[in-house]
């Protein structure tokens, strides 16, 4: 699948992205990633928002004092968060780039966020999980800290994964497959593909489908790549922001430069 393809179902999917993952992407879950967030570093930080999206945490960590730059690859998700903002009456910095590829951001920012599994989707292998590492860190200042949120692998078979949801809304209906296409277990990558269907009265109204490649990375590995990319300090966390268990449905490290 080609760079652009790609790109034109993820601008497709993007306009009901918040409403086809609510129930992840809710007003509770999010004010509680962000009250963590906030607890975790000191007040007017700077922060770079790694693929954020639509601006689930962007938003509500402006709104609270926070000097948020929105990073994301996919124009179409900037171009629905800028939409919001317009609404909201904000402006944020905005940032149409790869992190992969991005040599622009110097010393700048006194925390980095990454959340929901966009990890796992931007390293989707070990070497750019060492040029996300490399490039955060150097986008630090010093006592700056990285935060990245990921699902535990070891709490369920990456190998089965499926999922299956339908949401009602405004008088349509949206029903999301993810479907696995192939796993590597030697990699531990799948690749899978993702279909929104938009019905009104039964009747197909839109559909999108969209492939994607997906590395379960699992809490040794981060720990790894933390330490060898220079952090002086790290801490895990699991499920309910508590302390790590192996059953955690999440992992979720804080970093400090």
């Amino acid at each position: 699948m080609t760079q652009a393809i790609a790109m034109e179902q993820a601008k497709n999917s993007a306009e009901f992205l918040d409403i086809v993952y609510g129930e992840y992407t809710n007003r509770e879950i999010t004010n509680a990633e962000v009250d963590f967030i906030a607890s975790k570093i000191r007040k007017r930080s700077r922060i770079l928002d790694i693929g954020c999206g639509t601006g689930r945490h962007a938003i509500p960590l402006a709104k609270r004092g926070f000097e948020v730059v929105g990073l994301d690859s996919t124009k179409a998700m900037l171009e629905e968060l800028k939409r919001k903002l317009d609404c909201d009456g904000m402006k944020l910095d905005l940032l149409y780039e790869d992190i992969l590829t991005c040599n622009a951001l110097g010393e700048e920012f006194d925390a980095a966020i990454c959340f929901w599994n966009s990890f796992d989707q931007i390293a989707a292998d070990d070497a750019k999980g060492r040029t996300f590492f490399q490039t955060v860190y150097r986008s630090l200042k010093d006592g700056g800290k990285l935060i990245l949120e990921i699902s535990n692998p070891k709490s369920f078979d990456p190998s089965t994964f499926s999922y299956q949801s339908t949401v009602e809304r405004n008088g349509l209906t949206y029903e999301t497959t993810y479907s696995l296409k192939n796993y590597d277990r030697v990699k531990k990558t799948t690749m899978g593909n993702e279909r929104i269907v938009v019905k009104k009265e039964g009747v197909t109204v839109k559909q999108v489908s969209s492939d994607f490649l997906l590395k379960w990375w699992e809490m040794e590995e981060v720990a790894d790549l933390s330490r060898r990319s220079g952090f002086k300090h790290l801490d895990i966390y699991g499920d309910d922001y508590a302390a790590f268990k192996e059953t955690s449905d999440t992992l979720l490290f804080v970093m400090t430069k």
